[in-house]
């Protein structure tokens, strides 16, 4: 009777026994006592199988039929029991690889600050914070794995140790009885962002515009100095290509030479002109150099420029003073002596000729001597005024000093031509001068050299002309003399 009562009564026990088992596998949860409950389960099931082969005399042919169909049940639920139950821990395993392979340090840890565990991740992390799983963290990071604790909120934040910088996430969990803490190394993308500031900062302080394009030349960024080299904001510039303030002094030659540079040696430097917003035109000199991207193509370029007028200005001052005379603005013995030089060249190929006309003033020096410097000053500007005015705009004037003067003659075809024009310079300069209240009277004495006829190049030419100005002064002045006529 025992028996049947054991056997008889295996139904309702195996289903009590394996309900509590399977619900926790279908919700994914653990059930404390599981394994003990999955203990009585397997014991009722055998139970069960025992029924199935095996009816005691006596037995309720119904009821054995009943048991032996539940007996088939149960040995179904108790395999898939089995097999759920293996695919949860499997499950669990996969989960629990999570902080152990995980790269970044992952620590849990009691709201006191004792650390229960630490992926293998975390060893550098925890040298940095002094202290080994099984002890308790740092202060700084106790305080906030408590307030995270107090709040039961998970909580964000930065944590510098040493030249190192980590971005922490704490989790509270059992209603803030322990946090888990992961912890990320952002150090590397704090100097970037601190280089980036301190370049954008250096970027806006700086004196030289500079001007950011993306590869396809489309400007991405210009600083204030750009602005107040320019005329142009930032917010003028943005999105247009940077071509856009070309002064058209430059061709399409300059330009492909330029780039070309650029991409074979990632840098050009040079001069440019460019308009400015209202419409002047200036000169800058200016660097521009390739921005590679990580896989080493050209991403960005990047212009740094200064604006050159004032150099230029003062280069031209220079030049200016180094070939003209200060008194009287005229060109120099230096530029002289090159103009006749190039002058010479055109006549070979065009088949003309060149004369040189050296001239002197006569009594310039009692006027010098008698009325002070000054009115020989006035007197050596006048001169030079009546000698541009008398003579053709292709002509050049000259001082070399003193009251010498000296005048090219450029694309003439005869020596007569040369002689009208000595004839017109001694017209316009022996006419009176009047300067404070006195009108004062000079005469000039002229000597003229051919080119081809008197000598085959420039330093010659002057020369003969310098000595046919002797001779012009040894008749007694005020009067011109050929070279070839002295010659003969």
């Amino acid at each position: 009777m025992l028996a049947i009562f054991l056997l008889d009564i295996n139904l309702p026990l195996g289903v009590a026994a394996g309900v509590p088992y399977l619900a926790p596998i279908l919700i994914s949860s653990w059930v404390p006592g599981r394994r003990f409950v999955f203990i009585i389960a397997s014991i009722c099931s055998i139970l069960t199988i025992l029924g199935y082969f095996y009816s005691p005399p006596g037995g309720i042919p119904w009821v054995v039929l009943v048991n032996r169909f539940l007996a088939l049940f149960v040995i179904w639920l108790t395999t898939a029991l089995i097999l759920s139950s293996k695919k949860w821990e499997n499950e669990a395993e996969k989960l629990s690889l999570f902080p152990r392979e995980n790269p970044n340090p992952v620590l849990h840890a009691r709201k006191d600050g004792y650390i229960l565990y630490a992926n293998p991740a975390s060893g550098p992390f925890l040298d940095l914070l002094g202290c080994r799983m099984g002890e308790f963290l740092s202060d700084k990071c106790l305080d906030i794995i408590r307030q995270c604790s107090a709040l039961n909120s998970s909580t964000a934040f930065e944590y510098e140790i040493g030249i190192k910088v980590f971005s922490i996430l704490a989790n509270p969990v059992n209603d803030g009885e322990s946090v888990f803490v992961y912890a990320v190394d952002i150090t590397e993308d704090k100097l970037a962002r601190r280089k980036a500031r301190i370049a954008a900062g250096v970027f806006e302080s700086m004196k030289e515009g500079v001007m950011v394009t993306d590869r396809d030349g489309i400007i991405q960024y210009t600083n204030p100095a750009f602005t107040r080299i320019t005329g142009y904001e930032m917010d003028e510039t943005l999105g247009k290509r940077s071509g856009f303030m070309k002064s058209g002094r430059h061709d399409s030659a300059f330009y492909k030479q330029m780039w070309d540079t650029i991409l074979e040696h990632g840098e050009w430097s040079g001069e440019l002109w460019n308009r400015r917003k209202n419409g002047e035109i200036f000169p800058e000199r200016i660097t521009i150099t390739a921005i590679k991207d990580f896989g080493g193509a050209n991403s960005h370029y990047a212009a740094v420029f200064y604006d050159i007028t004032d150099i230029k200005r003062k280069e031209e001052e220079i030049k200016y003073q180094a070939y003209h005379d200060p008194l009287t603005g005229l060109p120099n013995r230096l530029l002289f002596l090159d103009r006749v030089k190039k002058a010479i060249d055109r006549a070979n190929r065009n088949k003309s000729m060149v004369a040189i006309m050296f001239l002197d003033m006569d009594y310039f020096k009692e006027i010098n001597d008698n009325y002070g410097h000054d009115t020989g000053d006035m007197l050596l500007k006048a001169v030079g005024m009546r000698l541009v005015g008398a003579l053709r705009e292709v002509d050049t004037v000259s001082r070399f000093g003193g009251d010498e003067f000296t005048i090219l003659l450029e694309d003439i075809n005869n020596p007569s031509e040369a002689m009208k024009a000595a004839a017109k310079v001694m017209h316009a300069l022996s006419e009176t001068y009047f300067h404070e209240k006195r009108y004062l009277r000079v005469t000039p004495s002229v000597g003229v050299s051919i080119y081809p006829l008197d000598a085959q190049n420039e330093k010659t030419l002057l020369q003969n002309a310098d000595r046919a100005l002797y001779q012009a002064k040894q008749s007694g002045g005020e009067r011109y003399r050929l070279y070839s006529y002295i010659a003969e």
